[in-house]
C-alpha cells in the first residue's frame, strides 16, 4: 500500500513538474500597402509551399500578393483584390479566385528575428470570410524559416531549395459557408530538431492561398482576423490555476496521497 501511494505521489508531482506554460508574444504585421509579386518562383506552379520558396528572397516587413497566370490583368484591383489592411497585430487581405486557374495569394514576410529570440512554438490564426458564396474554396496555408537566403528543412533543419520544406495545412471553405478563427499551431523544435534556435536575420514567411474549380465565376473573399504569435515557455512554470497553485483534481490527488501515507504510518 504505503508503494502503491508512493508511486502516486512521485507521478502526481511528475505532473506537476512537467506542465509548462507559454509566454506569447504576437509578431508585429506590416501597414504598407501589399507589393504584387506574380509567379514568384518562376512557373504556373502556384502552391503554397512552391510560393513560399519563391517569395524566400522578398524583403522582410512587407506583404506580398499576387497571382500567377494572366486572368489577373485588368481584373486586379476590382473588388479591393489584391489589397492588405493591418491594425495592431491583426490584419486582413482581400483575394479572388477564378474559375480553371490557381487564385490569388497573400504572403507575410516577416522578420526581425534575432539570435534571443526565446521561442520554440509558431501559431497563426485566420479566418476565410466569403463575400459571395456559390462555390467552394479550397484554402491552403503555407510557413516556411528562411536562413541564409533559403527555407529551413523539416529533415534535418538545414537550409534547402525543395518546396515541400514548407509546412503545409488544407481547408475547404464551402459555398454559403465561412471558415472561423482557424488556429494552426507548430513546435519549432520538434519539426527542425531539439537545437533549433532562432538566428540574426531569419525571415518566417507564412502563406494564404485559394482555389476553386473549373468553370466558377470569379469570387472575392476576405482572409481576415490575420494573427502570427511566437511562444516561449516560461521557466519554472506552472499548470494554469489561480496564480500558479496546481489544478483542483491534482491538489486533491496529492492531499489523498499524504493523507494515505499518514495513516499508513499510524497504523504501523
Amino acid at each position: 500500500m504505503k508503494k502503491a501511494l508512493t508511486l502516486l505521489l512521485a507521478a502526481t508531482l511528475s505532473g506537476l513538474a512537467s506542465a509548462v506554460t507559454y509566454n506569447w508574444t504576437e509578431l508585429d504585421l506590416p501597414t504598407a500597402s501589399a507589393t504584387r509579386v506574380d509567379k514568384p518562383n518562376g512557373t504556373s506552379n502556384h502552391t503554397a509551399p512552391y510560393l513560399v520558396q519563391g517569395l524566400k528572397g522578398q524583403d522582410a516587413g512587407k506583404v506580398y500578393v499576387g497571382g500567377n497566370q494572366n486572368e489577373i490583368g485588368s481584373n486586379w484591383g476590382s473588388n479591393d483584390e489584391g489589397t492588405w489592411s493591418a491594425t495592431g497585430n491583426v490584419g486582413t487581405a482581400t483575394l479572388a479566385y477564378r474559375g480553371g486557374v490557381q487564385g490569388d495569394y497573400a504572403a507575410l514576410v516577416l522578420g526581425g528575428m534575432t539570435a534571443d529570440t526565446n521561442a520554440d512554438i509558431l501559431k497563426y490564426t485566420f479566418s476565410v470570410n466569403k463575400n459571395t458564396k456559390s462555390n467552394d474554396l479550397s484554402f491552403s496555408t503555407a510557413v516556411g524559416i528562411v536562413r541564409n537566403g533559403n527555407v529551413l528543412s523539416t529533415v534535418d533543419g538545414v537550409a534547402t531549395t525543395d518546396p515541400t520544406s514548407a509546412l503545409t495545412s488544407s481547408f475547404t471553405v464551402q459555398a454559403n459557408s465561412a471558415l472561423d478563427n482557424q488556429t494552426v499551431e507548430l513546435s519549432l523544435k520538434t519539426l527542425f530538431g531539439d537545437d533549433f534556435a532562432w538566428q540574426s536575420g531569419d525571415k518566417l514567411i507564412v502563406v494564404f492561398r485559394g482555389m476553386s474549380s473549373t468553370n466558377n465565376p470569379t469570387e472575392t473573399y476576405n482572409v481576415e482576423n490575420i494573427s502570427v504569435s511566437l511562444g516561449a515557455i516560461v521557466p519554472d512554470s506552472t499548470p494554469p490555476g489561480d496564480g500558479g497553485t496546481p489544478e483542483p483534481t491534482v491538489l486533491a490527488l496529492l492531499v489523498v496521497g499524504v493523507a494515505g501515507l499518514a495513516l499508513r504510518r499510524k497504523q504501523a
